[in-house]
């Protein structure tokens, strides 16, 4: 309706020009011009307050919908992260830190690409251990601020939604250049301007704007050919709109975290950003606005876009390279909102002490991956020099326990609140050996990738007295000979440097090096069978393990062992 309203006022308007010129009723010819311009405005406006009122609404409605795909841990059509793994990583893969139905996507609330690149480090680096400190800090004060989360999080999702995401801090930081003679096209403008007001007050013949614009139209199409469509460092409208409603948002708040406080000092202090940031916008709205006619219009007899070109081109020479850092802060703190919304929805969970000690201790442990009505939580802790080596069935639940425990630990270095009930977690480099697949391209067998994994392992305790190692399946690529032999060597090894971590394995004669090797300790998962079926209760027990499933399984799957 606005737009059928909005094209009727110009037709109308062209109509009432075209007879006025003709009648030579210059006077009443201005007046009805300015006329349409307060109308065709004020539509513009109306029109432009309804389509933001429904991206708003469609961008909370789709946040609500994702929202409630996580609580049900159906992470079809979210963000993998996929794009941030790296290959022999030191743990993401083996910890499903990343991709296809991971912490990332339970985590990330971020929009832009930035945003997400930022949360993806922070789950899958170390840093530095005050880092983490002022980051739980940070994230535990967010946490009270759901609205402005959801407010953050949907100036992003209206981006999204419109595929408006075209442009990077590099992209801002570049140079708009166009040839010299192009470059002065904004002085013709000022020209033709007063050429049009002299025409209003002297009464010259009409005819001369014909002449202006047939001048102009040449002229514009080179600038269009040569810059405008190329679209390499003008942002999206909905990008500046975004970019200058979250810094609204986040400097207006009285932050008390050590890290907000100084981002937000940062973004106040830094070089114009506010008039920076607020610039941008309205030059964005200005490239958005070429599509309506009445710009067009204007455009043909002033050479608007020489205008533009030239303000983007002093907006890039004052303020391009300090607005880059600005930028970077807004998208830094997609992350901490992240972290913050998925705080605020799982409220059972817990923010970590973190602590310089060598030590590891978990209170009802569980894995935020798998639904509370099937999770079962465990009690573990491991202090300096202890290896746990668990023993197990089948399917009886020692991978995830490993996993478990180091999807906790990272979580907790990203500053985030763990699935346990309480806990207190060390700094340690983690390291990790389980899912070692065989390459045909690299020529190697799985064995041997498991091999070179335990030796990058081996290296790094060396070169680092924090390493904390997860090894499950310790050597399972061999015979049970050599198996035993190398996993008894590799514990003995492993406790030598007074390592922590720990190990699973099938191998039960493993389980008397515990009265050999001073901080070996015995935990297993066990199974029974009840009827024809094989019951698991998840349980971490203490000592070895009593029974195994193997035979049963087989038998299930049709092997017949008589």
């Amino acid at each position: 309706m606005v737009s059928t309203s909005r094209v009727i006022v110009f037709l109308t308007w062209i109509v009432l020009l075209t007879y006025f010129a003709n009648e030579r009723q210059i006077e009443v010819l201005i007046w009805s011009t300015i006329v349409f311009m307060v109308v065709f405005a004020a539509l513009l406006k109306w029109g432009s307050q309804l389509s933001n009122s429904i991206r708003h609404m469609n961008a909370r409605i789709k946040i609500c919908e994702e929202e409630n795909k996580r609580a049900y841990l159906d992470f079809s059509g979210l963000p993998s992260g996929m794009e941030f793994s790296e290959k022999h990583h030191d743990f993401a893969q083996d910890l499903d830190l990343i991709g296809e139905h991971s912490i990332f996507q339970l985590v990330n609330r971020a929009e832009s690409p930035q945003g997400k690149s930022h949360l993806a480090s922070w789950l899958i680096r170390n840093h530095p251990f005050d880092t983490t400190i002022k980051r739980q800090e940070a994230i535990k004060e967010l946490k009270k601020f759901p609205d402005f989360c959801m407010a953050y999080q949907q100036q992003g999702k209206i981006v999204t939604l419109q595929k408006a995401w075209n442009i990077s801090e590099s992209q801002l930081s570049g140079n708009i250049s166009l040839s010299k003679s192009l470059s002065h096209l904004w002085w013709l403008s000022m020209i033709w301007a007063l050429l049009i007001v002299c025409i209003a007050v002297f009464k010259l013949p009409f005819s001369i704007i014909w002449g202006i614009i047939a001048l102009n139209l040449p002229l514009l199409y080179l600038i269009n050919k040569k810059l405008i469509s190329k679209n390499d460092h003008f942002p999206s409208a909905e990008w500046a709109r975004s970019l200058h409603a979250r810094y609204l948002l986040f400097v207006d708040q009285p932050w008390e975290s050590t890290e907000l406080a100084g981002l937000q000092h940062n973004l106040k202090e830094g070089q114009h950003t506010a008039i920076a940031i607020k610039k941008l916008r309205l030059l964005s709205d200005l490239m958005d606005a070429r599509g309506n006619m009445l710009y067009q219009l204007f455009n043909a007899v002033l050479l608007t876009d020489a205008w533009i070109v030239r303000a983007f081109q002093s907006w890039h020479k004052r303020h391009s390279m300090a607005f880059a850092k600005s930028v970077d802060i807004l998208h830094k703190l997609e992350a901490y909102q992240s972290m913050a919304m998925y705080a605020f929805a799982h409220p059972g969970f817990s923010f970590p002490e973190l602590t310089n000690e060598k030590i590891l201790q978990f209170r009802k442990l569980g894995h935020p991956l798998i639904a509370e009505t099937s999770r079962v939580n465990n009690d573990f802790g491991l202090q300096e020099g202890q290896i746990a080596l668990i023993t197990g069935s089948n399917m009886a639940g020692k991978s995830t326990f490993l996993r478990t425990v180091g999807i906790n630990m990272m979580l907790a270095y990203a500053g985030a609140p763990v699935c346990a009930e309480s806990a207190k977690v060390g700094v340690y480099q983690l390291f990790t050996s389980m899912r070692n697949a065989d390459s045909l391209s690299e020529s190697v067998s799985s064995f041997f990738a498991e091999l070179a994994r335990i030796k990058a392992l081996l290296e790094k305790i060396k070169t680092r007295q924090n390493v904390f190692f997860l090894v499950d399946e310790v050597l399972k690529g061999t015979n049970s000979h050599d198996r035993h032999k190398g996993a008894e060597a590799l514990i003995k090894q492993l406790s030598s440097y007074r390592s922590m971590g720990l190990l699973s394995t099938h191998d039960l004669a493993l389980t008397s090096l515990e009265k050999q090797i001073d901080g070996l300790l015995n935990y297993s998962f066990e199974s029974r069978v009840e009827g024809q079926e094989l019951v698991f209760d998840y349980k971490l027990q203490d000592g070895p393990c009593q029974y195994f499933n193997a035979t049963v399984l087989m038998q299930k799957m049709g092997i017949d062992l008589k």
